[in-house]
């Protein structure tokens, strides 16, 4: 490799290693509760709840402004994808199928939404939420989850039909989260769909939802 061919690569590499900092979980969240008149106004002891590939760092992001002292709660992750944390439990499940491991971490962040009475909530949602975030709306089963996520991603289904039948089996997805809870909520989303659509990154979970019945069984 002569010289030239050399410069332009490192700065190739340069470059790159620009943009992926730039996009860093934890330096997203940290610089937005930082910068935010948002960070200000919560109100203490503050639940941290999530899912998705990034939800630990972005959880990192929250502890590194706000302090581990008055935060508490769970996010949920693809194996593998855990980091260590002071205040927030980090449990890791099944993507892209959703699995037990899931369906669990699931119910014990829902109740812990249910029993936090005082202060806010920080829900925080990333690429892989709709897997992660798991909770059947009976009598669909989990199984019925699983063999369903099966047939849309084997039939090549885009991320909206995708989500679309998703919040129609969940208790969760759709703006489900806000059903189980009684305070304020902060929701910060990064986005892996093209549009940034707060209603579809990670099926909703913490946004309204304009699908219905019949557009999941078109789909």
């Amino acid at each position: 490799m002569n010289q030239e061919a050399a410069q332009l690569r490192d700065k190739a590499v340069e470059i790159f290693r620009a943009a992926v900092r730039a996009v860093d979980p934890t330096e997203l969240v940290a610089h937005y509760l930082s910068n935010h008149a948002a960070r200000e106004h919560m109100r203490a002891p503050t639940l941290v709840i999530g899912a998705g590939k990034a939800a630990a760092h972005m959880a990192a992001g929250c502890e590194a402004v706000l302090g581990p002292g008055d935060l508490r709660g769970e996010v949920v992750v693809a194996d593998g994808c855990g980091v260590p944390l002071r205040a927030v439990s980090v449990s890791e499940a099944g993507h892209p199928l959703p699995d037990a491991r899931g369906e669990e971490a699931t119910r014990r962040v829902v109740q812990s939404l249910r029993t936090h009475h005082t202060g806010d909530v920080l829900c925080l949602i990333s690429g892989g939420a709709s897997s992660l975030l798991v909770c059947p709306q009976a009598p669909v089963t989990l199984q019925d989850k699983i063999a369903t996520t099966r047939l849309l991603l084997d039939c090549g289904a885009d991320i909206c039909a995708c989500n679309t039948v998703r919040k129609h089996l969940s208790a969760v997805k759709g703006g489900g989260l806000l059903r189980h809870g009684c305070t304020r909520m902060l929701a910060l989303l990064i986005s892996d769909v093209v549009g940034d659509d707060p209603s579809t990154i990670g099926s909703g979970p913490a946004a309204p939802d304009d699908t219905t019945f019949a557009g999941a069984w078109e789909v």
